[in-house]
């Protein structure tokens, strides 16, 4: 989404900033403007619905707008399951002279999954076609990256792990196979219990266990 700001705008003569606000059913989202992170948001595990208040920084002239919207598994039972829904339900600006402006209404172009894996470069034979940046210190704070090292086969015949809590939220391949997700985020989930006993009616919240620990680690 591009917008055009024009120069008579109070925030860009005192110095101000306009405010980002978003809103969405879930589950997580990452915020752009000319190409520059804003800022991040995501649900928790028991409510995914969230709303994203950021200030950003706009220039005289054009400005591009771009979100990303992520889900992480879709409820797929229970009641009015197909109600749910996700991703983006309103998107508005506030701070120009004229109020807020509302883009939820404006046309956006929409582009299903990332550059990286439509050119599949996780893939042995895409990997040489793309010139990758050799450091001994990864970026950090910085989302949409992709990373490939190259390691020698352990010995052995046990089971290997890898592990990601350091990461944030993603997919992992390993020799061209997707070999899982990961997001290391903690849970919010309360009431574990140290002993559980599945006999007896069933209910959603029964047996939980790994409270407060991370979720897709290894």
């Amino acid at each position: 989404m591009c917008i055009i700001v024009s120069e008579d705008e109070e925030f860009l003569k005192n110095g101000s900033s306009t405010v980002l606000l978003i809103e969405s059913k879930g589950h997580a989202l990452h915020a752009f403007v000319n190409q520059e992170l804003q800022g991040s948001a995501s649900g928790n595990g028991s409510h995914s619905p969230f709303k994203f208040k950021n200030p950003i920084s706009l220039k005289a002239g054009k400005n591009e707008i771009a979100l990303l919207s992520m889900t992480v598994g879709l409820q797929n039972a229970g009641p009015s399951y197909e109600w749910v829904g996700a991703g983006l339900t309103s998107v508005k600006i506030n701070g120009f002279n004229n109020g807020t402006l509302d883009l939820s209404t404006y046309s956006w172009s929409y582009k299903i999954g990332l550059q990286g894996e439509h050119l599949g470069i996780y893939k042995p034979d895409g990997l040489n076609g793309v010139n990758w940046v050799s450091t001994s210190e990864p970026p950090k704070k910085q989302p949409l990256t992709w990373y490939k090292v190259v390691v020698d086969q352990p010995p052995g015949d046990e089971p290997i792990g890898l592990d990601m809590l350091k990461m944030g939220k993603g997919l992992a391949w390993l020799n061209g196979e997707e070999i899982g997700r990961y997001w290391p985020k903690r849970s919010s989930i309360h009431g574990c219990v140290q002993e559980c006993d599945y006999r007896g009616k069933f209910f959603p919240d029964k047996c939980f266990t790994g409270c407060g620990e991370p979720t897709q680690r290894w």
